[in-house]
């Protein structure tokens, strides 16, 4: 699953590697050390003219046919079956984000302590896979996300055993095509086989209310 991760680069930087323009997106000064669900995320997708846009969406999906966007929301979706899901088939098929991210975390029960750790590439940005909706049934719209997971590979499956869909760059522009067939999208959230650099963190994390990124030490500032 992905229930938390991390974002460092700038806003310039993250038009610059997914070549999206920005939508509603105001300049982000610093780190996001502690992205938790229910808070405003940044994707890249495409809008109706079909070019590409980076904007704010709230993390947790609510389909367009839910009554209320306070109850209980998804967070993540598992891959192998989202295509067939009534919560995800329509946007697995119109609507597919990317989410930037530096890296995502996870944790391990070690005895009697669940032990937190960070998962990302060594340098640079991954893309998860996502799924978005709006949701117009209030007074405001609502846009929302899910995250996709897979089976974890490599030295993940010792930690969890799912892990966020790591869309290769190379696959990116077919992942947010809407024209991209059920086979071939398949094949695009197919589980990691990239490198992902593992580090155990501190306990600071586990709380969502804190986001200075302490428990990674000299490494955020």
């Amino acid at each position: 699953m992905c229930g938390r991760f991390f974002l460092r680069p700038d806003l310039d930087e993250i038009l610059r590697i997914f070549d999206a323009a920005v939508d509603d997106v105001e300049a982000i000064t610093s780190p996001r050390w502690n992205v938790a669900p229910t808070q405003q995320v940044l994707a890249v997708f495409r809008d109706e003219l079909g070019a590409r846009r980076l904007g704010w969406f709230r993390w947790g999906l609510v389909p367009s046919w839910w009554k209320d966007p306070k109850l209980p929301v998804f967070l993540n979706a598992r891959s192998e079956t989202a295509a067939s899901k009534p919560a995800f088939r329509s946007a697995w098929k119109r609507r597919r984000c990317l989410v930037p991210a530096s890296g995502f975390y996870e944790w391990q029960r070690e005895g009697t302590h669940k032990q937190p750790f960070a998962i990302g590439p060594s340098e640079g940005v991954m893309a998860m896979a996502g799924l978005w909706e709006t949701w117009t049934r209030g007074p405001e719209p609502v846009r929302s996300l899910t995250v996709l997971t897979s089976d974890s590979t490599g030295a993940m499956a010792d930690v969890h055993d799912r892990m966020p869909v790591v869309v290769d760059p190379a696959d990116q522009a077919r992942w947010l095509d809407p024209r991209t067939a059920d086979e071939a999208l398949a094949e695009l959230v197919r589980p990691w086989q990239g490198a992902l650099t593992i580090r155990a963190v501190g306990d600071g994390v586990n709380d969502a209310r804190h986001s200075d990124g302490a428990w990674f030490g000299e490494a955020a500032s």
